[in-house]
């Protein structure tokens, strides 16, 4: 039976945050946010759009939240078939990842910030 796994990852802060408006915008190509845009002069406006695109192609959502002066909330889900080494949580439809890395092996997280 093929065994799935759920990763829910949150990036939260205390920023300014995002206005209604400016979470419409928000993925498109090219847009930059008008309540920032005097502090960032350098970027495209590509950054969340590429990062939106990837998460779907692989089948996961990206999700924000934002109120102004309090922060931003992002939250990214991906659905991924499970390797051996797994074992159902008892009384749980959590799974436990046991050994699905080798011990002598590390696990990567790729990270983009700009």
């Amino acid at each position: 039976m093929t065994k799935y796994i759920t990763f829910r990852i949150v990036i939260k802060d205390s920023g300014a945050g995002i206005s209604k408006e400016g979470l419409k915008n928000l993925f498109l190509d090219f847009s930059s946010l008008e309540e920032h845009r005097g502090e960032n002069k350098r970027g495209t406006g590509l950054g969340l759009s590429i990062c939106k695109k990837i998460i779907q192609v692989m089948g996961g959502t990206v999700e924000v939240e934002s109120e102004l002066g309090v922060g931003t909330t992002f939250t990214i889900k991906i659905t991924t078939k499970c390797k051996g080494g797994i074992e159902d949580k008892p009384n749980s439809n959590e799974l436990l990842m046991n050994s699905m890395i080798p011990k002598n092996k590390r696990a990567r997280i790729s990270m983009i910030h700009n």
